[in-house]
């Protein structure tokens, strides 16, 4: 019978055959190598078993590449797509964690943006930049 375990696979962007991919914790203050798998034909793979789900980081750096992402590290086929934008899904935990993170970037947008319009359009007048301001701090409440 097979005991449950966890399967990380994923891709980075701009990747090298041979480079390294770590998955870390985050302990101290400082993150803490766990694991390292070398990218074969563009892909990395973590194996390993999880008694309870844990926060964990998959990370790559080479040069002016800093590509980090954080999942819930539990048993089931997880997969990782690093980089400017990176994703996570394949488990209850991972794909919930990740709609939330989709979510939070696109209302984060959305802010930035009305933001940036209350700040450079000159043409809106004081009521309506106050206006926009609070209809900013309504979507963070």
């Amino acid at each position: 019978q097979n005991s449950p375990s966890y399967k990380i696979t994923g891709s980075v962007e701009d990747i090298t055959d041979g480079d390294t991919i770590y998955l870390q914790e985050y302990a101290g203050g400082n993150l803490v190598k766990l694991d390292s798998a070398i990218v074969k034909s563009g892909t990395f793979v973590f194996t390993g078993k999880q008694d309870t789900a844990v926060n964990r980081y998959i990370t790559y750096m080479k040069g002016d590449k800093r590509y980090f992402t954080d999942l819930f590290l539990e048993n089931g086929n997880i997969n990782v797509t690093l980089g400017k934008e990176s994703k996570v899904s394949g488990t209850p935990n991972n794909d919930a964690y990740q709609k939330f993170k989709d979510g939070f970037m696109a209302l984060s947008k959305e802010m930035n943006e009305m933001y940036q319009k209350a700040q450079s359009d000159t043409s809106l007048t004081e009521e309506q930049v106050e206006a926009i301001m609070a209809e900013i701090e309504r979507k963070t409440v």
